[in-house]
């Protein structure tokens, strides 16, 4: 799969050829921009999103006090161990190298912003605790403290409302602009847990038990985006962790596996099984959903591989045509350079700038104006674009090498797939056990970007199909085939 291949922003991305049916068009009501001038002006934003009652929930899902443990990994998916100058020296006086931090963090209502609780967002200010050893355990001393976790999901624009009712956000740039010298872009992904002893009618007044927090860092590398870090942070809740700590009798920081050593996905293993969606939901921006090709019901296979490089060839011409820049030279201002004392290429030359002045400017409003209608989401069910596949990038991809997929502690991974400096699809991925039923299930959310500009977000619970399950869908195929 290609960042670069026209398709639809919302929709799970597979490179399995899948059979004709009729059931596989996404029932999203959707107009096309493509001959169409006024297209744009048929799009709406879902201007209730985020509801109150959601938002208010989110926040409560994380404020609160958590205390966890932390590690950091490198592109490879390496451990980082921490530098020597936090490690105590009974460690050092042995050669021993220390891979995590215990963490606390004081999770907050972020109103910085000062536009009112609409706007709010969550702050994360996590304190590092030195290692210890020995009779020094206990003394919990603080190593630093980060705030940069700050306006978690807020501010004023849709485009950062990019989070769940239980709590799950995935925090990032609405642009792959970075600025001044600095060449990396900084995202935060976070997976609430919930164990089989929570209700989850008493959300609104319980945090969330569990969190897995992944703060992601890319940089720009061969003009594409690539993994440059990634810290895991496990956290419990203090106010469900301390009953569970006395339940085991041991310290709080004791009760739950660091990600430094933690189990991870074997490579073979990401690939195996038919995966389904069974929740989720997918944001999708105006401006992405403006570039959705006009339906052709007579164009329902999987055969856009075919006709990748003309669709790409079609749509620069597109953008040059209606957004480009114009030329800065006409014929004239070059007739004029080759003969400049013509007095009659001069003043043709000067009235052609004066032409391609007020053209240009007429664009720059047309874009900006066009920039204002497309600021907003389009807020897609899981259900609306159901199809027969997962909608996991990560099993496409093999392990090692100059793979974009990365596996990490905790049976999560991170894919970084990019094909340019303005396309990247930033995935991450976890793999939950349901406690109650014991089925294998998956977490995996998802940042797309396209022209250097956010298309969409999605969040989404996969399961693990039985044999039995594979076998009727096979079925189900076959006979919607044979109805042809």
């Amino acid at each position: 799969m290609s960042c670069t291949r026209t398709s639809y922003p919302f929709l799970p991305h597979s490179t399995t050829k899948r059979r004709k049916t009729n059931k596989s068009k996404a029932a999203v009501p959707v107009h096309s921009s493509k001959g169409d001038e006024n297209a744009t002006n048929k799009l709406r934003p879902d201007t209730e999103w985020p509801p109150n009652d959601v938002s208010s929930d989110f926040r409560k899902a994380h404020v609160g006090t958590w205390t966890g443990k932390s590690a950091t990994f490198d592109s490879r998916g390496h451990v980082i161990p921490i530098h020597e100058k936090f490690v105590p020296d009974a460690f050092k006086d042995f050669g021993v190298s220390i891979d995590d931090f215990d963490v606390k963090t004081v999770t907050s209502v972020d109103v910085s912003i000062g536009k009112g609780i609409d706007a709010a967002g969550l702050m994360h200010t996590t304190t590092y605790l030195y290692p210890e050893s020995g009779c020094e355990y206990g003394k919990k001393d603080v190593a630093f403290v980060d705030e940069t976790s700050k306006g978690v999901c807020g501010g004023t624009s849709q485009l950062k409302k990019m989070f769940l009712v239980d709590g799950s956000y995935s925090e990032g740039p609405t642009t792959l602009f970075h600025e001044g010298d600095e060449n990396c872009l900084r995202f935060e992904f976070c997976f609430t847990r919930e164990d089989v002893n929570f209700d989850v009618s008493e959300r609104r007044r319980r945090p969330s038990p569990g969190r897995f927090r992944a703060r992601i860092q890319i940089e720009s590398s061969n003009r594409k985006w690539v993994l440059c870090n990634v810290e895991l942070i496990e956290e419990r809740n203090d106010s469900m962790l301390s009953p569970l700590a006395r339940a085991y009798e041991r310290d709080t920081r004791e009760v739950f596996e660091s990600p430094a050593t933690a189990v991870r996905i074997e490579g073979d293993t990401i690939g195996i099984g038919e995966w389904r969606p069974e929740s989720g939901v997918t944001f999708v921006t105006l401006e992405a959903l403006a570039d959705v090709p006009k339906d052709n019901d007579d164009d329902d296979y999987d055969d856009d591989d075919d006709n990748e490089d003309e669709t790409i060839l079609d749509e620069d011409k597109k953008n040059s045509e209606e957004y480009g820049e114009i030329e800065k030279e006409g014929p004239a201002m070059r007739a004029w350079r080759r003969k400049p004392e013509d007095e009659v290429l001069r003043l043709a030359m000067e009235a052609e700038k004066i032409e391609m002045n007020s053209e240009r400017a007429r664009r720059d409003a047309k874009r900006s104006s066009v920039d204002n209608i497309l600021d907003g989401l389009v807020v897609v069910p899981w259900w609306a674009v159901k199809s027969d596949s997962s909608w996991a990038s990560a099993p496409e991809y093999a392990v090692g090498g100059n793979s974009p997929l990365v596996l990490l502690p905790k049976r999560s991974w991170i894919l970084i797939e990019s094909a340019s400096n303005d396309e990247v699809i930033i995935e991450m991925g976890l793999y939950t056990q349901d406690s109650v039923k014991s089925e294998l299930k998956r977490k995996v959310m998802a940042r797309r970007y396209k022209r250097g500009r956010l298309a969409s977000c999605y969040f989404v619970t996969e399961r693990q199909l039985s044999q039995e399950e594979i076998e009727e869908e096979e079925r189900r195929i076959d006979e919607e085939i044979g109805a042809f």
